[in-house]
């Protein structure tokens, strides 16, 4: 069966680090509270400029026209991901598990 890619995904942040310390961003929990199906969550952490944002953004069919809406890549040796982004890319309204992306 083919998931159901939602058409208004988007990235947001999740997790921020401000003053030492880690916070919860306002629109990453509500991302995450918009979200009532069973869950699929996709965790993807490693060495920094080694294509996980990439990997992510393929996930959820966040490319072409839709890649401004993706997690950060770029072309510098400068990391793009800054504390944990968080992106809804199947809201589960269709029946299937909802799949949530973690960056």
């Amino acid at each position: 069966r083919s998931c159901r890619l939602m058409q208004h995904s988007r990235v947001c942040k999740f997790i921020r680090q401000e003053s030492e310390q880690w916070v919860l961003c306002t629109d990453g929990v509500e991302a995450l509270r918009s979200v009532s199906a069973p869950m699929q969550v996709v965790a993807v952490a490693g060495l920094y400029r080694t294509g996980k944002s990439f990997f992510l953004n393929a996930l959820a069919g966040l490319h072409g026209d839709r890649a401004s809406l993706g997690f950060g890549v770029g072309s510098t040796s400068e990391s793009c991901t800054r504390g944990i982004d968080i992106c809804v890319a199947r809201d589960g309204a269709d029946g299937s598990p909802a799949l949530v992306l973690l960056d």
